[in-house]
């Protein structure tokens, strides 16, 4: 049983089916996720709003690549953009709920466990379309300075998510830079790794 869903999990990108049907669960994600930053966005400056509602940005992106995916006109460079978001994101939403869970004791609330299986979704969509990704050093290197920007935009300037606990912006804060970081480095060392992409 475990082959056949890893088997399965493989090459859901091959069947178009299960492509629109990722397409529609983002999208819907991309419109409920821009309701729950209604109150912050209302509260945002508009030159801010390209760097505060970040998990529904990426969604409604990865929407956007799977369209062009389905039509069979690919954005290589815009869907390693796209990869380090949902990666980022979705991480990020694990651990900041996680760590609510743990500090308040409080793992009944619905909304609370909605957003977390919904953002490992994010991660595993992610997981899954990497192996369809085109990445060289110019793509990885524009995808690191956005999500610095982002990170500085999110810590420095303040408008990252309202969070569920306010006492751990420490330490999202920190796994925000220490994430962007790494997916950086995983990238170029995947780079490295996939003979000759660097060489492109």
């Amino acid at each position: 049983m475990g082959i056949i869903m890893k088997e399965f999990l493989s090459r859901i990108f091959e069947d178009r089916r299960w492509v629109i049907i990722i397409m529609i669960l983002n999208l819907a994600g991309t419109v409920y996720g821009y309701f729950w930053y209604e109150g912050q966005l209302a509260a945002t400056p508009l030159i801010y709003w390209p760097f505060t509602p970040d998990c529904p940005e990426f969604a409604m992106f990865f929407s956007i690549v799977l369209i062009f995916y389905l039509l069979d006109r690919r954005l290589y460079d815009f869907e390693v953009l796209t990869f380090f978001g949902l990666i980022k994101y979705g991480t990020w939403t694990v651990f900041t709920i996680t760590l609510y869970f743990i500090a308040s004791g409080d793992v009944t609330n619905f909304d609370e466990w909605m957003l977390l299986i919904s953002h490992v979704g994010m991660v595993m969509e992610g997981s899954l379309f990497f192996k369809y990704l085109r990445f060289n050093y110019i793509n990885i290197f524009v995808s690191l300075a956005w999500f610095l920007l982002s990170d500085y935009m999110d810590y420095v300037v303040g408008v990252y998510p309202y969070l569920p606990y306010q006492a751990h912006l420490p330490l999202v804060r920190a796994y925000a830079v220490i994430s962007t970081l790494a997916i950086f480095i995983f990238l170029i060392y995947m780079g490295n790794k996939r003979k000759g992409v660097f060489k492109e």
